[in-house]
């Protein structure tokens, strides 16, 4: 019983030997099989390296912009653009569809090879940028970290047929140009839109210039007509009293004329005189008592007031016995011509006067002066350039054939082993 279960081992270990040799005694004996199965897997992978369209692949790269590159463009005071933002511009114009169809359309000879079967040329193309043009970012920094390498590039895969290279480059420049026009093209519009901001402003300041001309003339005109009515109320007010005053003197005189035909006084006398005629004794005494007292008016007789009284009566006018009439009467003249505004209304050139108005024209005049040529500005910097590839990047056609190779080869086994696990089974029977 010992000696039996000695040797189980030894008859177990005997059988997996037999049964190893046997699975390579029936691969070794279908070897035909596994070598044709190899070389139709590796004839097939052959004819589809070899005959399949090679693809090529180029690849443009943009850099940031040397400072002097922008300098330029942010002294004009418009626009604050650095290098990191104007690569990020390009990069995004660079993923721009409608850059690429634009770019297509105005170089169609170019992608001339492209349209298959029924397809238009336009759904060609867009089936070609789909597959051929991947825009390149620089991997994103750990968090914290600061970016060291920033550049955008642009690759385009394409089949054999093609000036890839041409595209590239030509769809680079075509869109780095298109970047500067729209730069330009916003610097245009800001200028033009602070221009005519100003403009406005300076429409507005004329306006009320205008209205404060026609205030001020308005002005001077209500005081002329004020000064002018006072004058006139004035002059009225002393012919009034002059009136008055020659009808109290006329009314004095008349009395005065009663008094001295009553005293029989026909020539001017004096109290004096009066005094010696009605009591020769008594003038000592009546002239002290008079003596700086004004004498009454009778005393210059009727003759003389009668002639007054005529000459009174027969005036016309009192004015001349007025001095401040004459000054009203030229002052009256002075206000029928106001030399001030007749010069704010003779103004031909008013922006001598308006303040406002040369401040602005002197901004648009500095606004127009930024309209400078930008042509020759860079946004980004040009660092490789497309350049026509030396060998397709697929099909890969020895690493193809190696795979089928050893596919082939693991392939044929593989059916080898079946056939030959199925071969007893359909003895047995």
């Amino acid at each position: 019983m010992s000696e039996l279960n000695t040797r189980q081992p030894n008859s177990a270990g005997a059988t997996d030997e037999i049964d190893l040799l046997g699975v390579f005694s029936a691969i070794w004996k279908q070897r035909l099989l596994i070598l044709a199965i190899t070389l139709a897997v590796t004839i097939c992978a052959a004819l589809y390296a070899f005959l399949s369209t090679p693809q090529y692949q180029v690849k443009s790269v943009l850099r940031i912009a040397q400072l002097k590159d922008l300098d330029r463009l942010n002294s004009l005071g418009l626009i604050e653009l650095d290098g990191t933002a104007a690569l990020e511009m390009v990069g995004q114009e660079l993923e721009s569809y409608s850059l690429r169809q634009e770019f297509f359309e105005a170089n169609p000879e170019l992608f001339a090879k492209l349209k298959q079967g029924n397809l238009t040329a336009e759904q060609a193309f867009a089936q070609f940028n789909d597959e051929a043009f991947k825009v390149l970012w620089p991997p994103i920094p750990p968090k914290g970290a600061a970016q060291t390498n920033v550049f955008v590039g642009l690759e385009m895969t394409y089949p054999d047929g093609l000036e890839g290279a041409k595209i590239l480059n030509e769809l680079v420049r075509f869109v780095l140009q298109q970047g500067q026009d729209r730069v330009k093209q916003n610097i245009e519009v800001l200028i033009n839109n602070r221009i005519e901001m100003l403009e406005r402003k300076l429409r507005s300041a004329k306006v009320a210039y205008e209205a404060l001309i026609e205030s001020q003339i308005e002005n001077l005109k209500e005081l002329d007509t004020l000064k002018r009515q006072q004058l006139e109320d004035e002059l009225v007010a002393l012919r009034l009293e002059l009136k008055i005053q020659r009808q109290n003197r006329l009314a004095a005189l008349n009395e005065a004329i009663e008094i001295a035909q009553k005293l029989g006084i026909e020539n001017p006398t004096t109290l004096l005189g009066m005094a010696q005629v009605l009591s020769p004794s008594r003038t000592s005494v009546i002239s002290t008592g008079v003596a700086g007292q004004e004498e009454p008016l009778y005393f210059l007789g009727t003759r003389a007031l009668r002639a007054e009284r005529e000459t009174l009566l027969a005036r016309e006018s009192d004015d001349f016995e007025a001095p401040r009439i004459a000054e009203i009467f030229k002052e009256l003249e002075l206000l029928k011509n106001n030399r001030h505004i007749e010069m704010l209304e003779s103004r031909e050139n008013e922006q001598v006067f308006l303040k406002a108005q040369a401040e602005i024209r002197s901004e648009i005049a500095g606004l127009e002066s930024l309209r400078v040529d930008l042509s020759d500005i860079r946004l980004v910097r040009l660092d490789q350039s497309a350049v026509e590839p030396l060998k397709p990047v697929k099909p890969q056609r020895a690493l193809i054939v190696l795979l089928a190779l050893v596919g082939g080869l693991i392939l044929g086994v593989m059916v080898a082993l079946v056939r030959g696990l199925l071969q007893p089974a359909s003895t047995n029977r």
